[in-house]
């Protein structure tokens, strides 16, 4: 009689109950992976907007102020911070940082023209808000720049700005 008891208590987990539980923990699991995959691809996503955010203001400010109204993105390739900066002729009217976690960079048709670690410097016109400076030069006749933020950590996300150069126009891809 007793035997019969012993082999009750010390049957253990039955198969089904072994892959229950082995399903819970693969969600979970999947969850988990998928929303820290999610938190790194906000990184660029927000610097990105920041970045669409800060040219319209400068294209404003560019329009309707007197002087020369510039707008310099500050990159870094290590961990110190990448920042926004808007300035009418010399003075500093604005300072935004940016995500320590992004690369920045400037693209013309797909072709690099200022990495990470270099400073992208904007100028509009003032009569109808086009491009008229980009990184130091003439803005190429009906270019379109990207500038990319790329999430440095994670599956390196990215997220583009793309700027119209005859118009002066902006937008971000959703």
């Amino acid at each position: 009689m007793t035997d019969g008891l012993r082999d009750k208590k010390n049957r253990g987990f039955t198969l089904v109950e072994l892959i229950s539980v082995l399903a819970i923990m693969m969600v979970v699991l999947g969850v988990a992976a998928l929303s820290v995959s999610m938190m790194f691809s906000r990184d660029a996503q927000r610097a990105a907007v920041l970045i669409d955010d800060e040219l319209t203001e400068a294209r404003m400010l560019s329009m309707s102020k007197s002087g020369l109204i510039t707008m310099i993105i500050h990159t870094k390739t290590d961990s110190s911070q990448n920042t926004i900066e808007i300035k009418q002729d010399s003075t500093t009217l604005k300072t935004v940082p940016i995500d320590t976690n992004v690369l920045i960079s400037l693209k013309l048709a797909g072709t690099t023209v200022a990495s990470a670690g270099s400073d992208i410097e904007i100028v509009f016109n003032k009569s109808n808000g086009s491009l008229e400076k980009i990184y130091g030069g003439a803005p190429a006749a009906d270019g379109l720049y990207e500038i990319e933020a790329v999430a440095k950590r994670g599956q390196e996300k990215t997220a583009v700005v793309t700027l119209v150069a005859n118009t002066g126009r902006h937008y971000t891809e959703k």
